[in-house]
Formats: structure tokens, C-alpha cells, sequence
């Protein structure tokens, strides 16, 4: 677990009325998963990239043990199938590069503006 290994976590106050103050648990978090992102981002944009292209798995084949079944030439049976490229891989890559496309709104009805002045 990412928290695990926090020590000191950044506090807010819980309001200007009360001097009381909670450690603010999603920002320690965010900096563990930072840090943890980091690391291996070449690998992560790598893998990102490959879902969105589709990927081909070898799988071995398996008896209930767990043990590779071979074939009678004595080499492993394996399965290979290919998974579809994922689509919201791409999208997500293509939003980081260009930027998410903006999304207009309709409103449809009465709406009521209550303004404070």
C-alpha cells in the first residue's frame, strides 16, 4: 500500500473557524504516486503505446499444477492470440500530446441564475 511508507503528511485546516487540522491524505498520495510513476515513465509511455497499437500474447500451455505442457517433439505448446487495440490507451496518449478536444454543452429547458450582490 502507497501510504505505508509516508511519514510526515502535509495538513490543512478544516475551516477558518476551527483551528484544528486533518492530514491531507490525497496529496501525500499523489506525491508517493508521482514519485512511483517517476521512476518508470519511459516504460509506462512504452506499454501505453503498445496497448493502443494492439499487442500479441504468448501464453504457455499449462496442466493444473502449473507445469508447461510439451508437445510430443518434446517443446513447449504455447498459444498465441492478439488483443485489439485498446482504445482508450490511444485516446489518452493522443489528449496528453494534443490536448483534450474541447466538449461543447446544451442546455435545454429554464435555467435560474441566482446571483449574491
Amino acid at each position: 500500500m502507497l501510504l505505508m511508507d509516508i511519514e510526515v503528511l502535509p495538513v490543512v485546516p478544516t475551516s477558518v473557524d476551527t483551528p484544528e487540522i486533518i492530514p491531507d491524505i490525497g496529496q501525500a498520495m499523489r506525491e508517493k504516486l508521482t514519485d512511483v510513476v517517476d521512476k518508470d515513465f519511459e516504460q509506462i509511455v512504452e506499454a501505453q503505446a503498445e496497448l493502443a497499437k494492439g499487442l500479441w500474447i504468448k501464453e504457455y500451455v499449462k496442466d493444473k499444477e502449473g507445469n508447461i505442457i510439451s508437445d510430443e517433439l518434446g517443446n513447449p505448446k504455447v498459444k498465441v492470440y492478439q488483443q485489439k487495440p485498446d482504445k482508450d490507451a490511444g485516446q489518452y496518449l493522443l489528449n496528453q500530446v494534443i490536448g483534450k478536444p474541447k466538449e461543447n454543452m446544451v442546455v435545454a429547458g429554464k435555467v435560474n441564475f441566482i446571483l449574491d450582490i
